[in-house]
């Protein structure tokens, strides 16, 4: 296990808390060997940054939290989970490592972005994080890519048409 890549997630996560002005909170520390979590706020939407040497020394995570699921405004939730289905499809073509899905202990909509430790600038993961909280605000306001998003189109032309999610960590 390389004590560089622990070292570089802790460094990463001091190095966005200064370009977002956040204040670290006391105390904090990653441990070699262990995995280390912090937890943000941007423009309202919680986040976590995940490092788990004992899943992949290599990778790291950023976990956005989009919402209840039952919030968005969709008739039924079988149109609001196919939604998710080919946004996901989506993002696989664009960018490598960002899925949709449904955190099975909070039951909340998450978009999950896995990166390269050794490859993730602070400023890139600020522009992805920004980029993250636009996609869970525009959930939380008007449903994940309601139909006068869509305007009765596939997802894909929405997404072009409306979300700002490609930036890469």
């Amino acid at each position: 296990m390389s004590s560089s890549l622990h070292d570089g997630f802790a460094s990463l996560v001091r190095a966005v808390h200064r370009h977002l002005d956040l204040t670290m909170p006391v105390g904090w520390t990653v441990e070699e060997g262990r995995a280390a979590r912090s937890d943000i706020e941007v423009e309202g939407v919680a986040f976590s940054l995940r490092y788990d040497p004992l899943v992949d020394p290599r990778r790291m995570r950023m976990q956005c939290d989009l919402g209840p699921v039952e919030a968005p405004p969709v008739p039924r939730l079988e149109d609001l989970l196919r939604r998710m289905l080919e946004l996901n499809f989506v993002l696989m073509l664009q960018q490598r490592g960002t899925t949709l899905g449904i955190d099975p202990d909070s039951g909340r909509a998450v978009c999950v972005i896995d990166g390269d430790l050794g490859a993730v600038k602070a400023d890139a993961l600020v522009c992805s994080l920004r980029a993250a909280a636009e996609l869970a605000l525009h959930w939380r306001r008007h449903g994940l890519l309601d139909d006068s998003v869509r305007d009765g189109v596939g997802t894909q032309e929405a997404t072009h048409a409306g979300l700002h999610c490609h930036q890469r960590i």
